[in-house]
């Protein structure tokens, strides 16, 4: 069995972990549960639109905590009501050594991961520096960093041709 030397390794954690004393002036500051880094992330504007919501309701006006496995049942049940999650997807697994595909709904593959990754490649895509989404998301190496990263080829075409303009 694998030890953990930060306690619990999803991200979800991170986000139960913020106390009131991690927001400070706009900020939030903790250290990941994966790995124990120290990271800094600017309060969006959103954000602080749902703090205000929850001001005085929780000790750190956030929403409630929740476990990673509620918040993937709730976000595949959102998904389930959006056209685009039914699409059917294959999905290629190793299963006892053997290729398998499954079909499955766009909806059964989404998780709290996908939020992580979709913020890191949104930031990527509208060129925010590389070094800057890495700090955040906790990434050591930018070859991590560029496996995690779903840019596909044509937005890669549209990144270079801006560049051109």
């Amino acid at each position: 069995m694998k030890s953990v030397k930060f306690g619990r390794c999803d991200r979800t954690s991170d986000f139960n972990s913020i106390k009131n004393e991690s927001v400070k002036d706009g900020f939030i500051h903790l250290n990941t549960g994966k790995t124990g880094t120290p990271i800094v992330v600017p309060i969006h504007k959103q954000i602080e639109e749902i703090m205000g919501k929850y001001k005085g309701v929780t000790i750190n006006s956030l929403p409630k905590p929740l476990s990673n496995q509620k918040f993937n049942e709730y976000i595949k049940d959102v998904c389930k009501k959006i056209d685009s999650f039914k699409v059917i997807e294959l999905v290629y697994k190793t299963i006892g050594g053997k290729k398998q595909v499954i079909k499955t709904p766009r909806f059964n593959r989404v998780s709290s991961h996908c939020g992580r990754r979709t913020f890191a490649t949104i930031n990527y895509e509208n060129k925010v520096p590389m070094i800057s989404i890495m700090a955040i998301t906790g990434h050591k190496t930018s070859v991590t960093f560029l496996k995690y990263v779903k840019t596909d080829p044509k937005k890669h075409a549209e990144i270079l041709a801006s560049y051109w303009k």
